[in-house]
């Protein structure tokens, strides 16, 4: 009886659970095949030439991208939430039918025994007393069949109990897959979680560097094209410097010392006003400078720096970080290699870190560009673009 209301339960719990799981898994298959056909429209987006149109379409097509992995998280999410009810209900329901289960067991096991118990005293202490009270052949026949129908019913009787036991430690051990299922599916949730946060702060960030691009192209084609000019002088005047560089005629500085004066060199193919590109690069790959130079804030209240570096300016104003900024989108790989600062006042600007000071220029579409290096040994350099 028991088992039949356990199979009987199961057979109610697993059709309820499929038919959810199918209905999220065909929304679910929808979702992925958008993000697929999202995902090669942007890989063609890639390829085409950059306009201010292009740009545009690119970034709204990231968005619904964006937009429809929120989706299929918040689906997923939903999806795993529901199976955590139904696996926990039901654990709760199977739990108590197990409970009941080891409960009449043990009945079962209690009757058993004064049973056989009762049947030992027939069976064992006093048989012949039993047989020898036959009135005839026919009544012995009788009461020698009876003690092999107790026989027979005994061993019946315990195959049935070993049955039920065997069926007691399965379901148990179930329960207990299924609790180890419940932890697997509360640690996905926190996944889950974590990722639908960062999709949905990825989306409000690609909002606002489509709104960023408009505001600095003011819709405009020509002068999309103009900043995106620029951009690319500047990036391929700096790698240039940096590839092609001959260390000579160094000069030894000391921490804090000035080794150049804030300027706008390389205007106007590759710079828009007086200010310092600053890079640190180990081994020739650059490093996000942040990470070296002290925490400072600037008049603007914008925050930078987790190192013990000085900075190489008096109380700059920082007009772009390192990585992708709001005006990275200029850029190769959308992606800023130093931290750009100004300073009115004071223009001068000092190396962080004793070291090796040397100069050079190159060339930025028709215009020449200045910069200071300081070689710190080990392989670390400073370097200070757009200086007099």
């Amino acid at each position: 009886m028991i088992r039949n209301l356990i199979t009987l339960l199961l057979a109610l719990i697993i059709p309820l659970v499929h038919a959810q799981d199918s209905s999220f898994s065909d929304q679910l298959s929808q979702l992925d095949n958008q993000i697929k056909e999202y995902e090669d429209k942007i890989d063609q987006l890639k390829g085409e030439e950059r306009t201010l149109e292009n740009e545009i379409n690119y970034y709204d097509n990231q968005i619904y991208l964006t937009w429809l992995r929120v989706k299929e998280t918040q689906l997923s999410i939903e999806a795993k939430e529901q199976e955590l009810i139904e696996l926990e209900e039901g654990i709760q329901e199977f739990d108590g039918y197990i409970v009941k289960l080891g409960e009449a067991l043990d009945r079962q096991n209690e009757l058993f025994a004064s049973r056989a118990r009762a049947d030992y005293k027939i069976k064992v202490k006093d048989p012949w007393r039993s047989l020898l009270a036959a009135t005839s052949l026919s009544d012995l026949a009788a009461r020698a069949k009876y003690f092999k129908v107790l026989e027979k019913r005994d061993r019946d009787l315990i195959a049935k109990m070993d049955q039920l036991r065997t069926d007691y430690r399965k379901q148990k051990e179930t329960l207990s897959l299924k609790r180890i299922q419940v932890e697997r599916l509360q640690a996905e949730l926190v996944v889950e979680k974590d990722r639908l946060v960062t999709y949905q702060s990825r989306m409000d960030q690609q909002r606002k560097q489509k709104a960023y691009i408009l505001e600095q192209t003011k819709n405009n084609e020509a002068e999309f094209q103009q900043l995106l000019a620029q951009a690319r002088a500047e990036q391929a005047a700096i790698e240039a410097a940096v590839a092609s560089f001959k260390f000579a005629d160094g000069k030894e500085v000391s921490a804090g010392e000035v080794v150049a004066i804030m300027g706008n060199t390389g205007y106007p193919d590759c710079s828009t006003g007086a200010h310092l590109h600053f890079e640190v690069r180990q081994d020739g790959q650059y490093h996000d400078p942040a990470l070296y130079l002290k925490p400072y804030t600037d008049t603007n209240g914008d925050s930078l720096g987790s190192g013990n570096w000085d900075w190489p300016m008096t109380d700059p104003i920082i007009t772009q970080h390192y990585g992708q900024t709001p005006y990275s989108w200029r850029y190769a790989n959308n992606f800023h290699t130093g931290i750009d600062m100004y300073n009115s006042d004071n223009s001068f600007i000092r190396t962080p870190l004793p070291g090796t000071m040397y100069t050079g220029q190159t060339t930025c579409g028709s215009s020449a560009l200045n910069y200071v290096v300081v070689d710190h040994g080990g392989g670390l350099m400073t370097w200070y673009f757009h200086v007099k």
